[in-house]
């Protein structure tokens, strides 16, 4: 086998750094407006929980980029309909654009369901698309404390939702059905996993458990065996919300990223998408030079995001303050530091069951992010 020097490694790795940050031509040839209206010329498709309001208001500080009437239009996945193109969706854009101008959303929905990227490939021919994930790990955990914790009126430990969410997950990649995606075959986690099962069948044994288990702890003798079997009973309503339902479901599931990109991989060219990591956004030392590279894949001219990363993180913490809420860096990392932190029982079960998938994201992406063993 030929070893390449180390001297020409260097140089390959160069140049492909180089290429990643080599501005390319605005989508649709720099001319985005029509008679209809002006089209997005990015989209965030997601993922939830992992940064996407940061990212959207950070590339909002370019001068080159015009808003939205709202961050989150999430056209194409919840209110699809191609008759109300121009009035449902192209509404929310400016009605003009200067040249050199983009507009463009972020929807974090988008990317979960199989439907959504031949609909975005039919409308949107061209338009650049931003994925930003994070370690699954952390991102099931703080998905957990912002859609789950404040639901369910008894809450279940995140280490038995989680491990009820693996279990269920493990049986639909061993059982459950496959489907054609261009030329591959994919997993349509939203519908054929979750959408075909009910919370209750996902989790509810694990619900009853512990409803028993706590019940227990309360009380003695046939007191605690009346106790454990009426908590038991309404352990479902109790722990298992309809609130939200869609994302604690997803806790893990929302982090095989590739399960769920697959489809916008067979949709739409693969030049066309960009991988993000979270973690590079949420360094102060890193972040604005990853978004110089999120510009440059855009279309856009330089620019320096310094100052706006530098007022803080959008969204961050489980406060519910808006999309466009910032945090300080400060306040940020003070909130990160009140929240629990993951048990190591919890991380590596997610880690484990995460792994391939990571790696096939890698690969497809061209882009590797700092997850599982090379967490620093």
């Amino acid at each position: 086998m030929r070893r390449w020097p180390w001297a020409a490694a260097v140089t390959i790795l160069a140049v492909g750094v180089a290429q990643l940050r080599t501005k390319r031509p605005l989508p649709y040839a720099g001319k985005p407006c029509t008679a209809s209206g002006c089209r997005p010329s990015f989209l965030i498709i997601g993922i939830g929980k992992c940064g996407t309001s940061s990212l959207y208001y950070y590339l909002a500080a370019h001068p080159s980029v015009i808003q939205a009437r709202r961050k989150q239009i999430q056209f194409f996945d919840h209110a699809y309909d191609a008759s109300r193109m121009e009035r449902s969706y192209l509404s929310q854009f400016p009605a003009s654009l200067k040249e050199g101008e983009v507009t463009g959303e972020a929807s974090p929905g988008y990317a979960q369901y199989s439907q959504v990227p031949g609909r975005v490939a039919r409308h949107l021919h061209g338009v650049r698309i931003l994925v930003i994930a994070r370690d699954p790990a952390e991102r099931a955990h703080s998905s957990y404390h912002y859609n789950y914790v404040g639901s369910a009126r008894v809450p279940l430990p995140f280490e038995m939702l989680v491990g009820a969410e693996i279990q269920f997950l493990e049986a639909f990649f061993r059982d459950g059905t496959s489907r054609k995606c261009g030329d591959k075959v994919c997993r349509d986690l939203s519908n054929d996993c979750y959408g075909a099962k009910s919370a209750e069948s996902q989790a509810g044994a694990v619900a009853r458990r512990y409803a028993g288990e706590q019940a227990r702890k309360r009380f003695k003798g046939e007191a605690a065996d009346t106790a454990a079997k009426a908590a038991r009973r309404t352990a479902v309503a109790m722990s298992l919300p309809r609130l939200n339902a869609h994302l604690w479901r997803q806790l893990v599931g929302r982090g095989l990223y590739i399960s769920n990109l697959d489809w916008w991989y067979a949709a739409l060219p693969e030049e066309d998408m960009l991988l993000v990591c979270s973690e590079d956004l949420n360094d102060l030392q890193k972040a604005a030079s990853e978004m110089g590279r999120v510009a440059s894949f855009i279309g856009l001219s330089q620019f320096d995001f310094g100052a706006a990363v530098a007022r803080g993180k959008y969204n961050a913490g489980a406060q519910h303050r808006g999309y466009g809420a910032v945090t300080s860096w400060t306040d940020a990392a003070s909130l990160a530091e009140k929240r629990p932190a993951i048990s190591t029982e919890a991380r590596q079960h997610i880690d484990n069951f995460t792994a391939p998938f990571n790696e096939r994201l890698f690969s497809r992406a061209g882009h590797r992010c700092r997850w599982g063993r090379d967490r620093v």
